[in-house]
């Protein structure tokens, strides 16, 4: 038997701008994810990657090691003894939890694999990171682990093309997806303002706080933040609450009408 969210964003098409690959490492990434939820939940699924992740060489974080930390031995010994790494969880999963939940650094050095950025600003997120980290004690050093860029002039081809169907939401999951949009708007002769426009009653969704505040620094106003985001199905749940609310209320203005 589906379980109840299966159908709470049935038949609805749902644009978003997640990466679609990791970028090396041969799976779908989380993109391909999002995109597995919402066809669970009985939407249609409208991928519009506006950024892409290149992984990095691992001899790229070698500097920031010690000796042998990267070899094959060191990864049979700690995969064989699990406990051996402890794994700390923050109860708010942001930057700024992650670093209440560390405590005081007292001047310990803590490694912080981060991406670099190619054609594209730094989200203030991960400056703002370091920064409290340096604030709590903690000396933070920065490692590359990965590499974020645009994904190209055609990234937004799926929203503006002539024949392109009205999606009913999209989906930002960071900020760099927004800035990314943009630039492919601007690639292709549009803007934002346009494809609101264009597209009236599309609701924009944001995955968290975080994101939300990203989304909004960069001139969209954002309709739905999820209050869960520790995976994607917050702003899912949020959506869908969106959705069911607005027909809700045409119900109730059908049914009025109709005394």
């Amino acid at each position: 038997m589906a379980q109840p969210e299966a159908l709470s964003l049935a038949g609805r098409r749902v644009a978003f701008t997640t990466p679609q690959t990791t970028g090396g490492g041969g799976g779908e990434g989380y993109g391909g994810r999002l995109g597995a939820l919402l066809r669970q939940r009985g939407a249609h699924p409208l991928p519009v990657p506006t950024i892409a992740i290149r992984a990095h060489e691992p001899d790229r974080l070698r500097p920031y090691l010690l000796p042998g930390a990267l070899d094959p031995f060191t990864a049979l010994a700690l995969c064989r003894d699990a406990g051996r790494v402890a794994v700390l969880v923050p109860d708010v999963p942001t930057p700024a939890g992650l670093v209440e939940a560390l405590g005081r650094g007292s001047g310990r050095r803590v490694l912080c694999p981060v991406p670099d950025v190619d054609g594209l600003r730094e989200p203030p997120v991960v400056p703002d990171f370091l920064a409290r980290l340096d604030a709590a004690g903690w000396t933070a050093v920065r490692a590359p682990a990965y590499t974020t860029c645009w994904a190209g002039p055609g990234c937004a081809e799926r929203l503006v093309a002539p024949d392109a169907a009205a999606p009913d939401a999209i989906v930002f999951t960071s900020s760099a997806e927004v800035e990314g949009l943009l630039k492919g708007l601007d690639a292709a002769g549009w803007s934002w303002p346009r494809l609101r426009a264009r597209w009236p009653d599309m609701v924009v969704a944001a995955h968290g706080p975080v994101t939300a505040e990203g989304v909004r620094r960069l001139g969209i106003e954002v309709d739905v933040v999820s209050s869960r985001f520790s995976s994607f199905h917050g702003v899912l749940d949020a959506l869908a609450a969106t959705f069911c609310s607005q027909q809700f209320k045409i119900s109730s203005r059908f049914s009025a009408g109709s005394h």
